[in-house]
């Protein structure tokens, strides 16, 4: 049985996890919590827990037998490739051995039949989290861990494995093994993240799913609301990946361990260079760290840097999926990344030239308009089935947009009745989410003024917060996180 992170017994699951980590001996709570994360991930089925081990299993034996010094670089260069070709073997062959199969065809004029496996939950992140575990390893950034289960912990800690985010061991393994007593406050703060969480998932991005799904998947009768379609896709995503940070960050700050930070409103991003050091923050420094810097980083011209940007967006967009389209998407982000890079001059006379200062708060809102823009354009490739279906889904956005069409589509139980006050929910939901943010966005550490609040102002917010959701969140969305299936 599925332990899906928005069911009871999910719930449920956890709360008997914490119980037990504060009531057995201080030296034996790393084994509660591998033992917890191996149950949680084995009820997704015992053959992506093969799969799992194999992995933790070479990546942790690997560089065991790298040795130190100058001398024996080349050496680890070879153990390093392969264990990163171990690694990358079965995620290649589950993930991608289908998409290059449709791929050969037309070239090669004959079909090719692969076995088709269940993709391993989380597989894509607990992949690139052992690559770069080896990859420290061979740079002498960290010292090799010498127990395999405390290892096997490291990759398969349950409120990571998910959708991240891609941990480093030298910034996650010491909280994972440090001795924790139990803490009131951080208990109140742990439940405020998971609130605040839930809010966002299933208030804000569970309604612009369901708007966002009736859209697309009937295109003959709503076709018009395609752009719409694509930045209520934008708002689910953003609202469904910030929640479900937050949920899994709470749920960590049950234990004492404080996730590495992975979000932070990318929607305020003023380019699409600082979008990328907002979303995805930890899959963005493993790219940076892994592929951008060895293929030369900024260090070797402009055209060199916009290369190896489209690199890495190919790399990124891949990653996301075994599609074209996911392709496109990251293909997309590379361009606009390698034009920001090649025409950053000339961008910088032309504001001169039109007089506009860099500290204007009117030229910054430009500037986050203008990324938001770019973004969720780029959605539609990420959104589609299929690259023809994102252009297809472009073409109507620019031909038939027909805001009116928003209001037939039907809400709930009451039908199209029920629409209009469906709307008002998702906007202000949708509202609450832009204050917070805009107050993050200032400085102010939301999360810990809330946490000096008395405790009958904490308990109110987060029982408001709990009580909302089944009073107005959709009925008969599917639950989880989108960032799951990548």
């Amino acid at each position: 049985m599925e332990i899906t992170v928005t069911s009871n017994l999910f719930a449920l699951f956890v709360l008997l996890s914490v119980i037990l980590y504060y009531l057995i001996p201080l030296r034996m709570q790393w084994m509660l919590l591998l033992a917890i994360s191996i149950l949680f991930y084995a009820s997704y089925g015992l053959v992506p827990l093969v799969f799992l081990v194999f992995s933790a299993y070479i990546t942790w034996l690997i560089p065991l037998y790298m040795k130190e010094g100058e001398e024996h670089k080349r050496q680890r260069r070879i153990l390093l490739a392969a264990g990163v070709l171990a690694d990358l073997v079965p995620l290649l062959y589950l993930k991608y051995a289908g998409f290059f199969a449709e791929l050969m065809t037309p070239l090669t004029g004959r079909t090719w039949g692969f076995a088709t496996l269940l993709l391993p939950l989380g597989i894509s992140y607990y992949t690139f989290q052992t690559i770069g575990y080896m990859a420290d390893a061979y740079r002498g950034e960290i010292t090799t861990c010498r127990n395999f289960f405390q290892y096997l912990l490291f990759v398969c800690y349950f409120p990571h494995i998910i959708q991240g985010p891609i941990a480093r061991y030298a910034d996650l393994m010491p909280q994972l093994l440090a001795e924790r007593t139990f803490s009131f406050r951080r208990m109140r703060a742990a439940v405020l993240y998971v609130a605040w969480g839930l809010f966002q998932m299933m208030l804000v991005a569970d309604w612009a799913s369901l708007f966002r799904t009736s859209i697309f998947a009937d295109t003959a009768t709503y076709g018009g609301l395609a752009a719409l379609g694509a930045v209520l896709y934008g708002i689910e995503l953003y609202a469904n990946f910030s929640g479900g940070i937050d949920l899994m960050r709470g749920i960590s700050v049950f234990f004492g361990v404080m996730p590495a930070l992975n979000f932070r409103r990318p929607y305020f991003a003023t380019s699409i260079a600082d979008f990328w050091r907002r979303w995805h923050i930890t899959l963005g420094t493993f790219l940076r760290n892994n592929i951008y810097f060895p293929l030369g980083g900024s260090r070797k011209g402009k055209v060199r840097t916009a290369c190896n940007l489209l690199v890495v967006f190919f790399v990124s967009g891949l990653w996301h999926g075994a599609s074209l389209s996911f392709v496109g998407w990251g293909v997309y982000h590379g361009i606009l990344s390698a034009l920001a890079v090649l025409f950053a001059g000339a961008f910088h006379k032309g504001r001169e030239a039109l007089h506009i200062p860099e500290e204007s708060s009117a030229w910054h809102a430009v500037r986050v308009v203008r990324t938001f823009v770019l973004v969720n354009f780029g959605w539609f490739f990420f959104l589609a089935d299929s690259f023809e279906n994102a252009l297809a889904y472009i073409r109507l956005s620019v031909t038939s947009f027909t805001p009116a069409l928003l209001l037939r589509i039907p809400a709930g139980r009451l039908g199209t009745a029920y629409t209009p006050y469906a709307l008002l929910t998702l906007f202000a939901s949708l509202l609450l989410m832009l204050l917070v943010g805009i107050i993050r966005e200032r400085g102010v550490p939301v999360m810990n003024t809330l946490t000096k609040l008395p405790l009958w102002a904490q308990v109110a917010l987060g029982c408001a917060l709990i009580c909302a959701i089944p009073l107005f969140a959709p009925m008969g969305v599917p639950g989880g996180f989108i960032y799951a299936q990548f």
